[in-house]
């Protein structure tokens, strides 16, 4: 919902990412706070079955689907973009994108 209220403010992609940033960090458990480093297998599982069960929660109507899928893909964006560039080539090259 952040993302969503974000753009719909105006915000432009530089404060899109400091906000993107707030809330990831304040919900999503994926890299320990104090090192930075990646979370363990049971916050990552987490991550993932929270994923599945919003996919499911949002697949009622065609319009939420497509709010989801928005949202989804501006945080997907965001964490691509985090990430150090040998990491972003390692991820394509592991999913057949390189």
């Amino acid at each position: 919902k952040a993302i969503d209220d974000g753009v719909s403010s105006g915000k432009k992609v530089p404060e899109m990412e400091i906000l993107i940033q707030q809330q990831a960090d304040k919900h999503l458990k994926t890299t320990d706070p104090y090192t930075g480093a990646p979370a363990d297998q049971a916050a990552l599982a987490k991550d993932e079955v929270s994923h599945f069960a919003l996919r499911l929660a949002y697949c009622r109507t065609e319009e939420l689907r497509r709010w989801f899928l928005t949202q989804e893909c501006a945080l997907f964006r965001h964490r691509f973009r985090r990430l150090a560039g040998y990491a972003q080539a390692a991820f394509l090259a592991e999913h057949g994108l390189a």
